[in-house]
């Protein structure tokens, strides 16, 4: 739940992720290191808000619509983010992203740096797109 919303709202497990692993201001700085100057990325509590250079601002529920709207927009570069992330590897190929999304929050989850999040994340928001 979403302590600053009246009455709280349900988060996304991936946003409960990053908020429970402490993780979600290193996850916006990845982000917005590969979206370079095509977009500007902030956090607005358990909210995202998405601007583009043109002045578009969209503010995004949850961690997955974020990512999402990246993907669909072009604005991650993803070889940049590897650089960042000082990896060329699958990050989801253990499983563990999967596993976030599917366990449920108040039981062990998988550990996972804020690099192989962002990249697991970006990857995921990919292929979603492309479906």
């Amino acid at each position: 739940m979403c302590a600053g919303c009246p009455g709280g709202r349900t988060v996304s497990r991936l946003t409960a992720y990053v908020n429970i692993k402490g993780i979600k201001g290193e996850v916006a700085r990845l982000l917005q290191q590969a979206a370079g100057n095509r977009a500007a990325i902030s956090a607005f509590g358990d909210q995202w808000v998405l601007r583009s250079p043109t002045g578009r601002q969209q503010v995004l529920a949850d961690l997955d619509d974020l990512a999402a709207a990246l993907a669909a927009g072009g604005t991650m570069d993803s070889d940049r983010l590897r650089k960042l992330a000082g990896t060329q590897d699958a990050p989801d190929a253990d499983g563990r992203f999967d596993l976030i999304r599917s366990l449920p929050v108040d039981g062990p989850l998988p550990e996972m740096t804020a690099a192989e999040f962002t990249l697991a994340l970006l990857a995921h928001a990919d292929r979603r797109q492309r479906m």
